[in-house]
This record gives C-alpha cells, structure tokens and sequence, in this order.
C-alpha cells in the first residue's frame, strides 16, 4: 500500500513536468530533388534555364507547446545552368535557404501528422555559369510554402517528407565581357545588346521535394 502511494504521488508530481515539457527542437538532414519549373531568363532568341539536380540541406525546427512553431532551412543543389543557344548547360548550382512559421495541423501526439508553413525564401545562383565576368544579380528573395508529412519511428526520431515552393522575380544583369566566348549568362546578355541590355524580371517557382529524418530533443 505505502508503495502504490509513492507511485501514485510520483506520477501526480510528474504531470505538470511532463505538460510543460512539450518544447521541441528538431535537426533534420535532408535528400531530395530540386525541380525549377520556369526559365531563368530569355532574350535575343536564347533560353536560360537551371536544371533539376539531387539537392541535401538541414532544417532546424523549434516548436511550442502547442502547434506552433519556426523553422530555417539551408540547401545546396548542383543545378547546371542550360542555354539554348548551345544546346548544353554549364556548371552551376544554387542555394536555397529559408526562414518559415509552422503550424500542426493534426494532434501533437498523433504518430503520423501534417504540418503547414510559409514565410521568406531566398535562392542564389552560383557556379562557373556565373563567373568571372558575370557582375548582375544572383541572389532573389521571395516567399516560401511549405507541406510535410511526417510519421514518428520512436519518440526521438521521425521520418518527414517536404514539399517546399520557392516563389521569387530574377532577372539577368550586366556583365563586364561584351564579346565573344562561351560563358552561359554573359552570352545571354550579349545577346541582348541590340533590345537594351539586360533582361526583365522572370516569376521562378523553384521546388524542393525532400526526404528526411528528424532528430528530436525534447525540453
């Protein structure tokens, strides 16, 4: 009896503890596919366009109790960058990385769940295509959508599958080379000397689809 008390009494000074411990922080490397779905930019009769390409990254996630919580992201693909003008693409790649709120869709405490976020994206583009003459921009801001699956494996791990959209206007600027070669992104805009230089904004939805498997630490 004396012990069935002490349990008992235990397990009652454990509940607020536990209520309270409902604060996550989530690492979660990731694999998967970076998918942009339009041209980069067109002009003199010449196309440029990344390409899909594997891409790896992190995401940190602190959640509240609660549903609530923030998200940042960082990703590397090595997307080449095609021209139409040459029928091959050069090397390139680009960085995505993104600050985002979360929300829980389904129950905390639900082993399978669906989770919803957005907030500010930014993607740049780098790489020989981009270099050395190249002096336009090559990093845009826009917005991000987020969509997750996410089934827990055990209390510390869970498996999340990532539907991201990054939303955002690029366009090709100046560079320093104005003739000859074969330089992907200078070669554009050479090609538009004739219409007045440098291209107009382009909308980009560049897609990330992602497999990955969250560590979780729970405070």
């Amino acid at each position: 009896m004396r012990s069935t008390v002490f349990l008992l009494l235990g397990v009652a000074s454990g509940m607020p503890r536990a209520a309270r411990a409902q604060t996550q922080l989530e690492f979660a490397p990731y694999l998967g596919l970076y998918w942009p779905t339009s041209i980069l930019a067109s002009g003199g009769g010449e196309t440029l366009k990344q390409q899909r390409s594997v891409t790896l990254g992190m995401r940190v996630t602190k959640w509240w109790p609660g549903r609530l919580g923030v998200e940042g992201t960082v990703g590397y693909a090595p997307s080449p960058l095609w021209s139409s003008q040459y029928g091959f693409t050069f090397p390139a790649h680009v960085l995505t990385v993104s600050a985002k709120a979360f929300l829980r869709v389904t129950s905390p405490a639900a082993w399978a769940a669906l989770h919803v976020g957005g907030g500010v994206g930014l993607v740049g583009h780098g790489g020989d295509a981009y270099r050395p003459w190249y002096v336009g921009p090559k990093t845009f801001v826009g917005g991000v959508a987020n969509a997750r699956a996410v089934m827990k494996l055990a209390r510390w791990v869970a498996l999340q599958l990532d539907a991201e959209d990054f939303v955002y206007s690029a366009r090709i600027g100046r560079c320093t080379r104005t003739k000859g070669g074969n330089d992907g992104v200078c070669d554009l805009w050479n090609a538009t000397l004739a219409a007045g230089g440098p291209t107009g904004s382009t909308r980009q939805s560049d897609l990330v689809l992602s497999l990955g498997f969250a560590l979780v630490k729970v405070h």
